[in-house]
């Protein structure tokens, strides 16, 4: 039986984000339990919305490689009261197909507060709803 495999998505595309880093960790916890386990950082893809200086994978390859994965992490900062515009562009895409349909996923960010974390609330309502994928526990955060 083969390991599972988990897309660890990092939406921001500051360098020194505290989401940025919350997805590496959550990369190297789930290595250090067995688990097969890959970052895609959105800020190294070139989606049309937003220019960077390394692209190393097209979106289309971004795409697959999200769809192709048994669950997802998704990381990101909390700008104005929502999630980063970058990942929801990359749903947009990524999320246009059945490939999501039935799959786990964890949302972490970064927020201060309470109302921060509600913010998310439209990210696990479209996932669970519109692909009808599984959220499992809360969002988890660091403050």
């Amino acid at each position: 039986m083969s390991r599972p495999s988990i897309i660890v998505v990092s939406s921001s595309l500051s360098q020194q984000s505290r989401s940025r880093i919350m997805a590496r960790y959550a990369v190297q916890a789930l290595i250090a339990n067995q688990i097969d386990a890959q970052l895609l950082d959105l800020a190294e893809i070139e989606m049309g919305s937003y220019g960077g200086a390394a692209h190393h994978l097209s979106l289309s390859q971004a795409t697959q490689q999200f769809n192709a994965a048994h669950g997802w992490v998704l990381a990101t900062p909390i700008y104005n009261f929502g999630a980063s515009g970058v990942l929801l562009n990359f749903l947009h895409y990524a999320l246009d197909s059945d490939f999501g349909r039935w799959k786990p996923f964890v949302l972490l960010s970064s927020m201060g507060g309470q109302r921060s974390a509600m913010a998310l609330d439209h990210v696990a309502r479209t996932l669970v709803y519109e692909v009808s994928a599984v959220q499992v526990g809360s969002t988890l955060s660091n403050i």
